[in-house]
């Protein structure tokens, strides 16, 4: 019998928030310790485009968890930083941690599906 692929981190994501690249962005955000996190820094880091993480982002900001920081003058970059409720991202950040090795058990013999 074939046993299935084991997920990829964005096959958790598009699994667990519906968009696969949400999970990387929450877990910056969460795990940053001063709470923000630069796009462009963030898609180097994952080697993919920053635009990939604009939607997330912005689904972030619609439920008031994320907003664009000031500017810093003379620096281009944009920031974007966690808000809200302490308590979600308390969790967020829990959830973040547990998931950073996370891969989905394989059907076994044993396993009706």
């Amino acid at each position: 019998m074939r046993q299935p692929a084991r997920a990829t981190r964005k096959d958790v994501s598009t699994l667990l928030m519906g968009n696969r690249h949400k999970l990387a962005v929450v877990t910056a955000l969460a795990l940053a310790k001063d709470g923000r996190v630069n796009l462009t820094e963030l898609a180097v880091n994952h080697g993919v485009s920053a635009s990939v993480y604009y939607m997330p982002t912005k689904d972030l900001m619609a439920l008031g968890l994320v907003r664009q920081a000031e500017a810093v003058p003379g620096q281009r970059r944009r920031w974007y930083e966690r808000c809200g409720d302490t308590r979600v991202w308390e969790g967020l950040r829990t959830l973040a941690c547990a998931l950073q090795d996370y891969s989905p058990p394989t059907a076994t013999s044993d396993d009706p599906t």
